[in-house]
C-alpha cells in the first residue's frame, strides 16, 4: 500500500491518500481521510488486523496549528479510529513501525534452547 496525500479531492485543501496496490502495482482501491484544512500522510504499515495505521499531521483537528496524527483503518481503508498529539504549536509525525515480538530478552535465549544447550554442554 501507498501513503501520501492530495488535494486533487477529497474534503479539505488536502487529505491523506491511502492506496492499495495489487503485486504488480495496479490499483485496487484509494481512500481518502481528512477534514476541511491540510491534512496529511507521511508514513504507514499494515496491521496484524489486515488493517492500517498511518501517521501524519493535521491541520483540520487538534490542538494547534499542526498536529501529530494517527489514523487505524480497516482492510479497505475505512478509518476505525483516529488520535491527536501537539499543543498550539506545529507537531508532525513522519514515520510509524511495527513493534517486534520478541521471544526472549536481547542477548538471552528462550528457555527451551537455553536448557538444551546446558544439556549438550553437559554431555558433551
Amino acid at each position: 500500500f501507498i501513503t501520501g496525500f492530495t488535494s486533487s479531492f477529497g474534503n479539505g485543501n488536502s487529505d491523506v491518500w491511502l492506496i492499495k496496490t495489487d503485486s504488480n502495482g495496479n490499483m485496487e482501491w484509494n481512500s481518502t481521510i481528512g477534514g476541511s484544512h491540510y491534512d496529511y500522510g507521511y508514513s504507514g504499515i499494515q496491521s496484524s488486523d489486515e488493517g492500517f495505521v498511518i501517521v501524519g499531521r493535521t491541520e483540520s483537528y487538534g490542538a494547534g496549528h499542526g498536529d501529530f496524527w494517527i489514523i487505524k483503518t480497516d482492510s479497505q481503508g475505512v478509518e476505525i479510529w483516529d488520535e491527536t498529539y501537539g499543543t498550539n504549536g506545529f507537531e508532525s509525525a513522519h514515520s510509524v513501525q511495527r513493534k517486534p515480538r520478541l521471544s526472549g530478552l536481547p542477548g538471552r535465549c528462550r528457555w527451551q534452547r537455553c536448557q538444551r544447550e546446558k544439556q549438550e554442554k553437559v554431555q558433551g
